[in-house]
């Protein structure tokens, strides 16, 4: 049933800050992905073109056309980064580069990627209350996905996954909400049904992979709106993502369908491509295994809690009040699923857990809910161990070489014991240093180790005295 449980503003905003302290409270440097869309941001903005050729050194992740070089990925956090790139360009010294692209990109990594998670962390929040689950589950459930999945590392990465993945919530969270009157009391009006549309599109501009997600949600929409305007409405909020990706493609590629995965420069990933639609041809077994169980890239053995997801969904299926839901979280799941085991990529390179399904996650942790009573002391241990894995793999470094097999015990769990932490020495003019770029807050104040850890900890310990010592109100 869903509940009329108004949530203080103040409770949500300590949500927000302790997921946003998390984030921010890491700086992973560079890496290829990362300066990819780097290399856009700065090319925009230092040189008024879209093309990287002068700086094509500092990522392996370029494509090249017509012999000009661009970056290959979706151009959304690029774009995304502009405004504070400008700023930050304008006003912030420039006599050591390494250092200003250091707090550059530590900034954009907080405004593109940071910022965006713990909003949607606020507000899933939120949705698990107007799921009818009291505080403290709805509190547990939504820092064990912040927490303790792979979103965690990825909110501390120049990437567009976790991005997408907070676009994609925000725009169901909308849907949900204005399609029911009792939640949203001034019913159906243009700003929320315009907004879940460019939300939904908005994703599609941070990583292409998107858009079989954004149609399901724009179905999903259909299902409660049948009126023209509100659908010229939701429409209309994905007209501007589209129109701004196809003058992009356009503009460096020469057509608004092609992107820059069609004109890869390492050979390898060009290859790659050539299979199939842009490199995904059908599920393969072993990569299923892999994906979900492999010491590899395992989700669930990152995740443990995530095993859950599966009773959780069945259940759901069976509420008629929350079938619609249910339906739309397992066809959202099943295509990254399909998408991920089907994609020659699959590994995603230097990564933590399989990185092409983070959008998914939201829509396999809110399940686990309509199982709490049956799995209740299960999902305490495994949340546990989950946030401790990704706690762990987080402070050390989350882009775990791709020769490393079993980055959980031979990379993340020796170099947390042995405290050596926040260990890249990437950066994002393409050069690894000899020094450490890496670094979490309390490195900066001169602690070391685990000591370093402590404020985080701290903090943490006192946002959830916060959240959790007063009871919402009906």
């Amino acid at each position: 049933m869903v509940s009329g449980l108004i949530v203080s503003p103040k409770k949500s905003l300590y949500i927000f800050l302790a997921v946003f302290a998390a984030y921010s409270y890491f700086y992973q440097g560079g890496g290829w992905n990362q300066n990819a869309r780097f290399a856009l941001t700065r090319a925009i903005v230092e040189k008024n073109k879209f093309d990287i050729t002068e700086l094509k050194h500092s990522s392996g992740d370029i494509s090249c056309y017509k012999g000009k070089y661009y970056s290959n990925k979706a151009p959304g956090i690029s774009l995304m980064s502009v405004p504070v790139y400008f700023v930050l360009h304008r006003f912030l010294k420039k006599e050591n580069l390494t250092e200003f692209f250091k707090i550059s990109s530590y900034i954009i990594v907080l405004v593109t990627v940071a910022l965006p998670s713990s909003i949607m962390m606020t507000f899933f929040f939120r949705f698990l209350l107007l799921l009818g689950n009291t505080t403290n589950l709805s509190l547990f459930l939504t820092l064990s996905l912040a927490l303790g999945t792979p979103a965690f590392a990825y909110s501390t990465l120049l990437y567009g996954h976790q991005t997408a993945s907070a676009f994609l919530f925000l725009s169901f969270y909308l849907i949900f909400i204005i399609a029911r009157p009792a939640l949203s009391k001034a019913g159906p009006s243009f700003k929320p049904i315009f907004l879940s549309g460019f939300l939904s599109g908005m994703s599609v501009l941070v990583e292409m992979s998107s858009l079989p997600a954004a149609i399901l949600l724009f179905a999903y929409f259909l299902l409660h709106y049948k009126k023209t305007r509100y659908i010229l409405y939701h429409l209309g909020g994905y007209l501007l993502p589209a129109l701004i990706l196809f003058f992009y493609n356009k503009s460096c590629f020469g057509n608004i369908f092609h992107t820059g995965y069609k004109y890869q420069v390492m050979s390898y990933l060009h290859e790659g491509m050539q299979n199939g639609f842009y490199g995904i041809t059908y599920p393969k077994m072993y990569v299923l295994g892999q994906i979900f169980f492999g010491l590899y890239r395992g989700l669930f053995i990152l995740s443990p809690f995530l095993l859950l997801a599966v009773p959780g969904l069945f259940f759901q299926l069976h509420q008629r009040i929350f079938r619609k839901e249910g339906l739309l979280a397992l066809l959202i799941i099943s295509f990254y699923v399909f998408f991920n085991s089907s994609f020659y990529f699959w590994w995603g390179g230097a990564s933590m857990g399989p990185r092409h399904l983070m959008p998914a996650l939201p829509f396999m942790v809110y399940p686990i809910c309509f199982v709490r009573k049956i799995f209740y002391k299960s999902l305490i241990f495994f949340c546990a161990v989950s946030v401790f894995i990704n706690f762990m793999g987080t402070s050390v470094r989350p882009e775990a070489p791709q020769l490393i097999n079993n980055p959980l015990f031979h990379y993340w769990l020796p170099g947390f014991f042995s405290q050596k932490l926040s260990i890249s020495r990437a950066s994002y003019d393409g050069y690894e240093t000899t020094e450490k770029i890496a670094f979490n807050l309390g490195e900066l104040s001169g602690l070391r180790g685990f000591a370093s850890l402590l404020p985080l900890i701290i903090i943490w310990a006192l946002f959830f005295w916060a959240i959790t010592k007063n009871k919402d109100r009906p």
